[in-house]
Parts: C-alpha cells; structure tokens; sequence
C-alpha cells in the first residue's frame, strides 16, 4: 500500500494543496521573471503559400451514401480531405444540390455516409467567392476542422489569367491536365463544374520581443482539430514578411523544436490542445532542427548514389572571375556542388540554407557553385548581396553532361573516396549532418 492512502483526510487535502501551491508558483515564478510568454492565437486562416487545389464535381458519389430526401436530379458530389488522423474516412463526402441562384451544400459532418443526418444544408450563392464547412469530431464539440472552398482561388492577380478565364472557367491546357489527373480525359472546366478547397487550419498571433513584433502560428498539420500533435507544426515569421508559409522552411518547427527569435533561443512551454494560445520560454539549449531534419529526409528518398567517372577528375572550371580552377585539386576531401542559376526562384530560395550549412560545415567540406547563368551581372549582384562566400563557377555543356544535370537547383555531394557521389534537387542546411561521416 501507498504511504499516502494512510494520510487523514485533512492531512491528505493539505499535502495535495502544498503540491499544488509549489507548482502555481513555479509557473508564476516563470512569468514574472519574464521567461515565459503566453501568445494569444485569436484568428484562423489559410497558410500565405498562396497555393489551391482542385475539387471535380462527378456525377456518382465516390462512397454508398444514405441521400437526404430531396429530388436527386442533375445532383453532384465531391469530397474534401479530412485528416489522416480519425477513425472514420480520411474524406468527406459532399451532395451538391445545383439551383439557378445557388448551391446547396449537404454536408456529412459527422462522417458516417449518411447525409439526412447532419442539419440544414450550407447555402452557397452564385454570388460568393467562398463558404467555409465545419467538420465537428463526434466525441469532441471543440475539436473542429474548418474548410474553405472557393469559385476561384484568392491567389496574386498576376497568378489568375494562367489558371482561369474571364468567366471564371478553368483554362483548357490546366483543366486537361486536372481532368487527367482525376481519370476524366475529356473534361473542359467550365464554371460550376469545380470548386478550389484549402485547409482553414492556421491559428495565427503576433509575439513582441525586444520590441520587434513578430506574427506566430500553429498549424494543425494533421488536420484533425487538435493542435498539439506530434506533426502539427509552429510557424514564426521571422524574416517579418507577414507571411506565414509551410514552403519557408527556415520558419517551421516542430512542436519539440528548439528556434532562434531574434537573438535568443526559445522553446515552446505550453500549447492549447485546441490551438487558441501557446506559450514559449527562453532557453540555453541549442538548435534542434527537427522539422527540417524531417523535410531533409523526406528529400533524400529521392536521392541518387553514383560513381563518378575518371574523366570528371580532368574538368577545369572557370571562376565568373575568369580564374581557372582543376577540379583535382579538391580530390580527398568531401567536395558540395551547388547547381544553381540567377534565374531560378527555388535556387535563390534554397541560398539562406546554404549559408547556415556553410557556416556549419565549412572546415570539413568544400563548398564550390556552379552557376548556369542567364544574366552575368544579375548574378554577380545577387552573389554580392546574399554574401555567398563559397567561389562561383561558370557551368558550360561538357560540365552539365558530366555532371548529369537535369534540374535546377541540384546538388551534389561527392565523397573523400573520389568515387562515389550522390545527387539530390532542393536541400536544407541538415542535409550535411545526415550524409557526411
């Protein structure tokens, strides 16, 4: 038997309340001495990554469905994507009810295939853009997912006349390739055949520190309606963009991660299992990097392992300098090709993760870029300016088929052997740790 199952009453509530006291003031302790920061996240968005997709209007339901009773003529379904996280489908199934001014939208909230269960249907007017669906767990009436879908997308202006005409039609080239993709080879996208859908997941706040605001965000990357899963993620603006984007991987974290904000390193506290506060604490521990740990190995499944023919150890390379360079005189060591070009956004995006690596990793390996160019003074600049320390090369044919590059960015990692190299596109600073010895 416990000790404390032989405590009086009394005696127990008053060990129970000291317990108790000494944590209260453990954690007021933290807030008072300025190490915690609690980070209301009062609104829900979409991420900023400005991407849609695509939902196709058929005319079977993709599931045996129990229908409302209505006239079931002319109606068409589609499903949304749910989470891979719940017990029930990872889709729901959507009944669309066409009528001359609106759509009526029969919703199965509750997953179970039946949609004369789950309340009035949503009106959505020929007049509106967008509609939002809230998906409610069953055991659970705070756990929501909220979808939005849309006629067309809120994506740049700029972007819009690639993707849809005037009338709100999908243009034939991309409704072809969607059609195709969905099994439908003679689908043309005309309006009120589809809607644009995206996750609704995004709770967003702002965090001052040293006065410097920063915008703050918890996606619910599982999609489920809970916020302190294993994958869902914290997003922190910390370039000060006002955007919040999954594709910035430099400001993704995981939930464990510990991040740089400014000048010190925080780790997260606390996180509200439905995502409408966090806290986070200052912290001497270092760096961890899981997500993109995560994102590199993800990556790396595609990766190529190679050996290198003799011939490549006879290139000389020419610095944008005009300097002449054998490639030779790196042999022996761990030599980082960097495939890139001043006109390519992903490689410019992938630089900042190339200057931590470098900063990392400089004193074991090699950094050389070879840069395929279509501007030599852009590309200068934007080398001054990034403040790429690393020498930069000028790509020529014989060294693109050498080097079998297919792609850009592309990078290569060739090993002290002087044999064996293995090739991979887009890469972040951790790629280093998971493939040098």
């Amino acid at each position: 038997m416990s000790y404390d199952r032989h405590l009086p009453f009394l005696q127990q509530n008053k060990v129970e309340r000291m317990k108790y006291s000494i944590i209260i003031f453990l954690f007021l302790s933290t807030v008072i001495l300025g190490q915690a920061i609690e980070v209301s996240l009062d609104s829900l968005s979409t991420l900023d990554d400005g991407e849609f997709h695509l939902e196709l209007l058929t005319d079977v339901a993709k599931e045996k469905l129990i229908l409302p009773q209505i006239d079931t003529n002319g109606i068409k379904y589609f499903t949304l994507f749910y989470s891979w996280k719940t017990s029930n489908d990872q889709d729901v199934s959507v009944l669309v009810d066409q009528r001359q001014d609106r759509d009526l939208l029969y919703v199965d909230r509750n997953n179970d295939e039946n949609l004369s269960n789950d309340g009035e249907p949503i009106i959505f007017l020929h007049s509106q853009n967008k509609q939002y669906i809230d998906i409610h767990s069953e055991p659970d009436i705070q756990q929501v997912v909220r979808i939005v879908i849309y006629r067309i997308p809120e994506i740049a202006d700029t972007l819009k006349p690639l993707y849809f005409d005037n009338d709100g039609n999908l243009n034939p080239s991309f409704a072809k390739n969607w059609g195709g993709m969905k099994g439908d080879f003679n689908y043309t996208g005309a309006k009120g055949t589809f809607y644009c859908d995206d996750r609704n997941t995004l709770r967003r706040g702002k965090i001052a520190l040293n006065k410097i605001i920063y915008d703050i965000g918890l996606f619910d990357y599982s999609n489920n309606g809970l916020y302190n899963d294993d994958d869902d993620l914290l997003i922190i603006d910390l370039n000060r963009d006002g955007k919040l984007k999954y594709s910035n991987q430099n400001e993704v974290f995981k939930l464990n991660d510990v991040f740089i904000i400014g000048e010190s390193n925080h780790e997260l506290m606390y996180v509200d299992t439905y995502g409408k506060k966090l806290s986070l604490v200052k912290t001497s521990k270092s760096p961890t990097n899981y997500f993109l740990q995560y994102i590199q190995k993800q990556t790396s499944q595609l990766q190529e392992k190679n050996i290198i023919n003799d011939n490549f150890w006879e290139t000389v390379f020419t610095s944008i300098e005009g300097k002449q360079v054998a490639i030779s005189d790196y042999k022996g060591k761990y030599i980082f090709l960097n495939i890139w070009g001043e006109w390519c956004l992903p490689c410019i995006k992938e630089i900042p993760e190339l200057k931590k690596g470098f900063d990392l990793w400089k004193e074991k390996v090699v950094f050389l870029s070879i840069i395929k160019t279509q501007d030599i003074n852009k590309a200068r600049k934007l080398i001054s300016q990034e403040k790429i320390e690393w020498p930069q090369f000028l790509m020529t044919s014989e060294i693109e088929n050498r080097l079998k590059i297919s792609g850009y960015p592309t990078n290569i990692l060739i090993y002290p052997d002087g044999k064996n190299y293995l090739i991979e596109g887009q890469i972040n600073r951790t790629f280093f740790e998971l493939n040098i010895k």
